[in-house]
Parts: C-alpha cells; sequence; structure tokens
C-alpha cells in the first residue's frame, strides 16, 4: 500500500552526491571541460534552500572524505585542485555514491562526471543496476568527451534509467550547458517520495 507521495517542493533540502572521474583518462581537455561543468552546475544549486553538495572524486581509489556542504567557495576551490591519475572505478564510486547520500535527509541524488570508461572496479555494471533499483534514487551520468565506446554507453544508460536518471553525452548540449542542469533540477523537485507499509499479514 502506498501510504502517501509527497511532490517535493522548493523548501526540501536536496542532497546532491558529485562524483567527479579524477582518472589519468581524463588528463587534459576532459579534466578542463568536467572542471568547468562541475563548477557551472553548482551555480545553479539552492544552496539558500538547504541544498548541500558533497564531492566524491574517484580514480583507483574513491575518495570518501568530503562532507555534504552549501560552502559555494570550498567546493569549487576543492574541483579546481583536481588533479588526474590512476584507474577509473566508475562503478564502484556510483555504488559508494548512492549508498552513501541514501542517509541524507530530504531528496537525493548522484551525478557522476566521467568519460564513461570503467577500468578497475569491482562491481559490474549489472552489479550497479541491482543496488541502485533497489534504492530509488536517481543517478544522472553525464560523459565527458567522446572517448566511450557504445557498449559502455549501453552500461550507463542502463544504470542511470534503473536508478530513475539519465545519462547524457555532453556533446549533445554543448550549445547551452544551463538547460540541462535545469532540467536535472527541475526532475529532482518534482520527484515524488513513496513511502510504503508492508502488509505484515501476508507472506512473501
Amino acid at each position: 500500500n502506498i501510504e502517501k507521495a509527497v511532490l517535493m517542493n522548493e523548501n526540501e533540502r536536496l542532497n546532491i552526491n558529485l562524483l567527479a572521474d579524477t582518472s589519468s583518462s581524463m588528463e587534459g581537455g576532459n579534466m578542463s571541460a568536467a572542471k568547468m561543468i562541475m563548477i557551472n552546475f553548482l551555480n545553479t544549486v539552492q544552496f539558500p534552500a538547504g541544498d548541500q553538495v558533497k564531492l566524491t572524486p574517484f580514480n583507483s581509489i574513491i575518495d570518501k572524505s568530503g562532507f555534504f556542504t552549501a560552502d559555494l567557495g570550498l567546493l569549487n576551490q576543492t574541483i579546481n585542485n583536481y588533479i588526474p591519475s590512476g584507474q577509473t572505478k566508475l562503478y564502484d564510486a556510483i555504488i559508494y555514491g548512492v549508498q552513501d547520500v541514501a542517509g541524507q535527509e530530504g531528496a537525493k541524488c548522484v551525478i557522476a562526471f566521467t568519460d564513461g570508461m570503467d577500468v578497475g572496479s569491482y562491481n559490474s555494471a549489472q552489479d550497479v543496476v541491482d543496488v541502485v533499483s533497489r534504492y530509488h534514487i536517481p543517478v544522472f551520468i553525464v560523459r565527458i568527451g567522446d572517448s566511450s565506446s557504445s557498449s559502455e554507453d549501453n552500461y550507463l544508460m542502463q544504470i542511470a534509467q534503473a536508478s530513475g536518471g539519465s545519462f547524457k553525452n555532453l556533446s549533445q548540449f554543448s550549445s547551452d550547458m544551463s538547460d540541462f542542469y535545469n532540467q536535472i533540477y527541475r526532475q529532482l523537485k518534482e520527484y515524488y517520495v513513496l513511502e510504503y507499509t508492508e502488509d505484515g499479514t501476508q507472506g512473501i
């Protein structure tokens, strides 16, 4: 039974776990583009309404030392200091990002900025699909650059769709990035929260 459906309003705090690919494959133009996009995105976040962002950079390891904050200056400074190195544990990072943000009050989502090629993850793409399907926390994946293969794209699309999020290729909206950020934000603000009650009398 659906006990209640709550429509997110502008006063609902939004928690964004922002996954930043800092692997060596991001060197050069991709890293510069990713930094610019992430900083542009932060400018659309409604920090005065209580929204918070956590930065989770990942390469061969997932940096779990970040925290949810509304300090735009600190977030921008942290992003600008990213230096690419190591492998790309994208799948592991998405699972961590979803499980980590799940503990926050209010609306929540994960946004991953990546060149799209997973290297070195313990988890498979199917593992990620299984996890995000259970959590119902939307995952938005933004692919930087055009180095990804179509098979990788298919995996990322499956992950995003299973979570209720979406997968976007950056070149699709290179003309006007702000529309994309507005779409992400609007989609989340209108996201329905459903609370289910289990009927204890029924068996499985």
